[in-house]
């Protein structure tokens, strides 16, 4: 039996709704990832239904989740199709909606948690840079401060191995340049030199450049 709302639940209502899209399209960022968690919140609907005997509702949740699941075959990394605006906040408004018919509203926080968690951060961010002028995320949404976290990481990765790389064309070039000057120094009869040159080499400049001058002290000598 249908009732007529009280202004204060039209309210909530409407509250609730507006919440629940703009939460989800701020959650629409990357690729797969409103699709991948509005699957796992129409089957968490799904089963509340299910229990309340709601068969129809349940019947709504499960159509959904089928075209979302069919969504994320193109949606997924690297997306061929984005959801934009008019998926996302339709999603949120389902959401709000399918709570509210449950008789709990409520239940949206645990089933949409991170839509919550996604809003709180957006808002945390502007609070905090507009009082203080500082940033509690290196990025707002969410889901960016983590995506930026992950870029870094990945740069950091890029530059240490070219270093590496780096380090080690200067070490084999110096190896070669070392076996050029030995093979120098023992053709021209001047090797038994090389155990006398090695220590004051070593002790004078330091083992860092001890390759390349110990190939010009012989060069020249």
């Amino acid at each position: 039996m249908i009732r007529p709302l009280s202004i204060w639940e039209g309210i909530f209502g409407i509250f609730l709704i507006t919440g629940s899209s703009n939460a989800t399209n701020l959650t629409d960022g990357l690729d797969g990832l409103l699709g991948g968690l509005s699957v796992i919140s129409l089957v968490g609907f799904l089963v509340v239904f299910l229990s309340l005997g709601q068969v129809d509702l349940a019947v709504l949740c499960g159509v959904a989740m089928v075209g979302v699941l069919a969504f994320l075959v193109f949606n997924r990394h690297p997306a061929l199709m984005f959801m934009g605006d008019t998926g996302s906040l339709a999603f949120g408004a389902l959401f709000a909606g399918l709570a509210i018919v449950s008789g709990n509203p409520w239940i949206l926080l645990s089933i949409g948690g991170v839509y919550v968690v996604e809003t709180l951060s957006v808002l945390g961010q502007v609070i905090s840079y507009k009082s203080f002028k500082r940033r509690i995320f290196l990025m707002s949404p969410l889901h960016h401060h983590f995506e930026a976290i992950l870029q870094e990481k990945k740069e950091e990765r890029i530059s240490v191995t070219k270093s590496k790389k780096r380090r080690k064309q200067i070490f084999d070039a110096n190896n070669a340049r070392n076996r050029d000057a030995y093979a120098n120094a023992r053709a021209s009869g001047r090797l038994v030199d090389w155990v006398k040159i090695k220590p004051n080499i070593d002790e004078t400049s330091g083992s860092s450049n001890y390759e390349e001058e110990l190939i010009d002290y012989i060069d020249a000598k």
